[in-house]
This record gives structure tokens, C-alpha cells and sequence, in this order.
């Protein structure tokens, strides 16, 4: 019986992807761990088995959660706003920034070049560079999709080198919604 509905469980979660934003990462974990013990203590076979159908061993360990976490809270910003149009200017808005500030690139434009974020002093404040759609893309901890490139700019590569560099010791520098 405990086998049939650790199999319905992970049936539930794996064909209804609504589970998964009606549940937190931890609740999910949480009943993997608990389905997990109960078909150990009684002998039968590891939720790994029971997934995949392949043989794993009856001590296998569910890997565990992330021990650190990133945070990936907008900053208040308190400098400028460097607007950037869609054939303007980049390096010279990302050179002129400081701290503080938000570089704004327009949503839809296609800067091309091959960039380099300066080694500031960031006084723990950031540089932000963002899209000048912001708004019309997801809220923060909501993944963006294919259908959301229209509302980023795009950054890229001329030539083989990289679209993107930073000087040694480059920090403080916040990318949100582009490509």
C-alpha cells in the first residue's frame, strides 16, 4: 500500500506542474524525504526504484537542499537613470555610471560590441542595468520565458570575443531583464 501511494504522490507532482507553485521547494523535499523513510523501514524498494524503475540501493540519499542563498532583492537605487536608445551609446553609459545609478537599455534593441564593466568603488551600492521594459516582465522570483524576449534588450558579440567583460576587481553590478 505505502508503495502504491509513494507512487501516486510523485505521479501527482510530476504530471500536475500546478503542484509545484501551490507547494514550496521545501514541502516537496520534505514529502520526498518522508516517502522516501517510510518504503526504507519496511523493506521496500527506494523512491529511486520506485521513480525510475532501475535498480539504486536501498540507502540512497536524497540530495540535499542548497545551504546558501543568494539575495536577489532589487536595490534601492538612489543615483541616476542613464537611458541608453536603441543605437546609443552603451560602453560609454556603463563608463559614466556610478555606483547608485541605473542604466536603462531599450526593450527590443540589439547592442552589439564587446564591453567591459570598469573596476569601480562601490561603497556597497550598485549599477543597475536593466531593460526600459521592466514592467512588462514577470515579478521578482518568477522566471521570464522565451515569450518575454520582446521586453529585453540584447547584448552581443561582434567577433569571438566575449560580449561582456570585467576588469579585475569589477563588482556591484546588477544585470536584470536582458538577453
Amino acid at each position: 500500500m505505502k508503495k502504491i501511494f509513494a507512487f501516486f504522490v510523485v505521479l501527482s507532482v510530476v504530471l500536475s506542474p500546478t503542484s509545484l507553485h501551490a507547494q514550496t521547494l521545501n514541502d516537496l523535499y520534505n514529502t520526498v524525504l518522508a516517502i522516501q523513510k517510510s518504503l526504507n523501514n519496511v523493506g521496500q524498494k527506494s523512491l529511486a526504484q520506485v521513480v525510475t524503475g532501475q535498480q539504486a540501493p536501498l540507502n540512497y540519499v536524497v540530495p540535499a537542499l542548497p545551504q546558501r542563498y543568494v539575495d536577489t532583492t532589487f536595490p534601492n537605487q538612489t543615483g541616476r537613470t542613464i537611458s541608453v536608445l536603441a543605437n546609443g551609446d552603451f560602453q560609454t553609459a556603463i563608463n559614466q555610471a556610478v555606483p547608485g545609478d541605473t542604466i536603462v537599455l531599450q526593450a527590443g534593441a540589439t547592442y552589439s560590441g564587446n564591453f567591459v564593466l570598469p573596476n569601480k568603488n562601490s561603497n556597497g551600492q550598485w549599477i543597475v542595468i536593466t531593460s526600459s521594459a521592466l514592467n512588462s516582465l514577470p515579478p521578482q522570483g518568477i522566471r521570464v520565458s522565451k515569450a518575454d524576449a520582446m521586453h529585453m534588450p540584447k547584448i552581443v558579440t561582434p567577433n569571438a570575443a566575449s560580449a561582456i567583460d570585467a576588469e579585475q576587481g569589477a563588482s556591484h553590478l546588477d544585470w536584470s531583464a536582458s538577453k
